[in-house]
């Protein structure tokens, strides 16, 4: 037998496997071109060598019929092919039985015919089939109708009709013995391959690293399960233990608890369900599980598949995060409170220091002391600037800055910048320059303070590092359209420079190129990261060009919309700080536990006319205010006793409408949002420029007048 079904394989009669490329069907029907082919070709020669002429002739064109089928079969027209194969091969089976009469046994091949093709077409469509079983069946009756025992067309004696009737059995019983023995092989290829499929599959189920779990929706019991189930459910026991049979309810902690029915329904009534839920082992251990319930159908009957994945890993590290951001967020908090403590402590003294300056600074004093009042008021303002940037560092961190929108004359600010910085570089004898190139008919809306602290940084650690030769401050205006404008910001120098090795750190915090240079020239290393991270926030990006030994230039462009105010609208909106007049009728409460900065604070309530009651804490400003009526107050927040925010609480209960400013030398998150929604009507921060208190209370003082006229 092996040695046939190596040659039935060579001649392609038998295929060693399955093609899974190739339908069935085409490669049965090429098998029986190839054999229906053979035995016409057989037939016609032997016809032919009998001399059966009219036998001849019809075997020979039923040959070249078969040729035709196995042609279109080659052009992809299958079912043209088959029907050509098959009435062909029916119309010669009648016009051979007629030409050589039914004693030859031609009629044989009816039985043969009907089972082939019905074998052939098995599996393609029950029409198909039918049509096949029933078309064979008229055609035996038809050929057996117009056949007689004597043949037509051809002289066949009787020697011949035996001869032919032991051929055709012989033929028809080989053809039916190859379709039997091709039939069992294909059967035994398919097993093989459904095998190898089913073994693939099992390989892929047994192999997942999750547990895989098969349940009957008929009594809700495990009918099958991987490896990974049993890993994960038998945990210590015994692994030749299984979880068949027990009812997969019995798996899930939350399905036993009070409630459970709902969840139960749900996963049952779902086409698809997933969620965590606690996982019990069979020794009574739980596990956090990630589960997905999946339906599908096999044989009319319901079942899940549970996709379960051991979880605890992850939910250690998730609570681990947890934790961390818990921690986090508690630091931060901490920090928080520990920028706004220390900003109130050294605001506090700082305020004194420079309230003390600007007042000795306005009244008459010596000339020689002049310089001492100069170098005062600088250096303590330079504190402030210190304190400022690390408390702008840490907001910045945060994304805690708030941008203003305010209108702006590019021309004017740059005046505004450059200002402090002429008589500085002056004095150093180095050559400064401040210029616009191009022109702005319309005010841009920026943020004057931020982009001031930037250009100020910038130009300070120009006047820092160029001990002679040039620097050339430049606004450049690239594009002026309808809406906005895009301006181009540089600062160049002939400083010391920076190599190109110490450029990539010089915008990280606390870091200087060199600290050669921290030693010579002072600084905390912050200037330039807080420029970088506003002009971020503005939405720019800040860049160097520099060598070492010939000078730094940084620079960087915003774009910025144009103002729609016009001028009077815009002159109406900004309270100047210069104009400091008398704002006599006024009346005010302050409360203000430290004695310096009630000091300051009266010394110029006396210079512009208001009148004042002091009060040392928040109990003793209650008490006053219980006596007397005042325009306004202004409340320190931490004082002993009673602070500002108490304070104003009760006063609130005397006057809800009194407006209450702050004197605050903290600084908290969204302290203005705070402070409004604690009942305050403003804030001026400590340490106070006398014109940002000047403004608060003129506005209070033109609302006074108003009201008396």
């Amino acid at each position: 037998m092996p040695i046939f079904s190596t040659l039935f394989k060579k001649i392609g009669l038998l295929s060693s496997r399955v093609n899974p490329d190739k339908p069935i069907f085409e490669e049965r029907l090429r098998r029986f071109q190839f054999i229906g082919s053979v035995i016409f070709l057989i037939s016609s020669f032997y016809n032919f060598l009998s001399g059966m002429m009219a036998s001849f002739y019809i075997t020979a064109t039923a040959f070249f019929v078969v040729l035709i089928a196995y042609y279109l079969q080659k052009k992809k027209k299958t079912n043209s092919a088959f029907y050509l194969l098959f009435f062909g091969v029916n119309i010669s089976l009648i016009l051979l039985t007629y030409a050589e009469g039914y004693q030859s046994g031609i009629f044989l091949f009816f039985f043969v015919t009907t089972i082939s093709f019905i074998f052939l077409s098995y599996g393609i469509g029950r029409t198909r089939s039918l049509m096949v079983f029933g078309t064979s069946i008229l055609s035996f009756f038809t050929a057996v109708f117009v056949a007689s025992s004597h043949p037509h067309w051809q002289i066949i004696s009787q020697d011949e009709y035996y001869l032919n009737l032991f051929f055709n059995i012989i033929v028809s019983f080989l053809f039916v013995s190859w379709m039997a023995y091709s039939l069992s092989a294909e059967n035994q290829n398919q097993q093989k391959e459904l095998l190898n499929k089913q073994f693939f599959l099992d390989t892929i189920f047994n192999t997942s690293v999750y547990a895989e779990i098969v349940v009957s929706m008929t009594d809700g019991s495990i009918e099958q399960h991987n490896a990974g189930a049993t890993n994960l459910f038998l945990h210590k026991l015994n692994a030749s233990q299984s979880i068949v049979g027990i009812q997969a309810c019995n798996l899930f902690a939350e399905l036993k608890e009070e409630g459970g029915e709902e969840l139960f329904k749900q996963m049952c009534s779902a086409e698809k369900w997933e969620g965590e839920l606690t996982c019990i082992r069979l020794d009574d251990t739980n596990f956090p599980g990630s589960v997905c319930v999946v339906s599908f159908k096999y044989k009319d009957y319901n079942y899940k598949k549970i996709t379960i994945i051991d979880i605890t890993e992850k939910k250690k590290i998730l609570d681990e995060l947890s934790s961390a951001k818990k921690n986090a967020e508690r630091l931060a908090e901490i920090k928080t409170q520990f920028l706004s403590n220390m900003s109130h402590e050294l605001r506090t003294p700082l305020n004194g220091i420079i309230g003390s300056a600007n007042l000795l600074l306005e009244d008459i004093h010596l000339p020689s002391q002049k310089e001492q009042l100069t170098v005062l008021k600088y250096s303590s303002e330079h504190m402030l600037c210190l304190i400022n940037d690390i408390l702008d560092l840490s907001k910045l961190d945060a994304d805690k800055i708030r941008m203003e929108k305010i209108p702006v004359n590019i021309h004017d600010f740059i005046q505004t910048v450059s200002l402090p910085f002429k008589s500085l570089f002056h004095e150093k004898k180095v050559q400064f320059t401040a210029e616009v190139e191009g022109l702005l008919s319309k005010k841009i809306i920026a943020d004057p303070t931020r982009l001031n602290q930037v250009l100020s940084n910038l130009l300070s650690n120009a006047l820092k590092f160029t001990a002679k030769g040039s620097v050339l401050f430049k606004i450049k205006i690239v594009e002026s359209k309808s809406e906005h404008a895009v301006l181009h910001f540089s600062v160049q120098d002939s400083g010391i420079g920076i190599s190109l090795d110490n450029q990539k750190y010089i915008f990280d915090p606390f870091t200087q190129a060199d600290i050669k240079t921290t030693r010579k020239f002072g600084g905390t290393g912050l200037g330039l990261t807080i420029s970088q991270k506003i002009v971020n926030s503005m939405g720019g990006v800040i860049s160097i060009e520099s060598r070492e030994g010939l000078g730094s230039k940084f620079l960087f462009s915003l774009t910025f919309p144009f103002s729609l105010l016009n001028e009077k609208e815009i002159a109406a909106s900004i309270i100047s700080g210069k104009d400091l007049k008398q704002l006599n009728g006024l009346k005010v409460l302050i409360a203000e536990d430290n004695p310096i900065n009630m000091m300051i604070a009266s010394k110029f309530l006396d210079k512009w006319g208001v009148g004042y009651t002091g009060a040392e804490n928040g109990v003793e400003a209650v008490s006053i205010f219980n006596k007397d009526e005042y325009h306004a107050l202004l409340m320190d927040l931490e004082m002993p006793l009673m602070d500002g925010y108490e304070a104003l609480r009760e006063i609130r209960k005397i006057n809800p409408k009194v407006p209450a400013i702050a004197l605050t030398a903290a600084e908290f998150e969204n302290m203005k949002e705070g402070l409004l929604a604690s009942g305050f009507t403003d804030y001026v921060q400590k340490p106070f420029r006398p014109q940002d208190l000047h403004a608060k209370l003129s506005t209070l003082h033109n609302e006074l007048v108003k009201t008396i006229n």
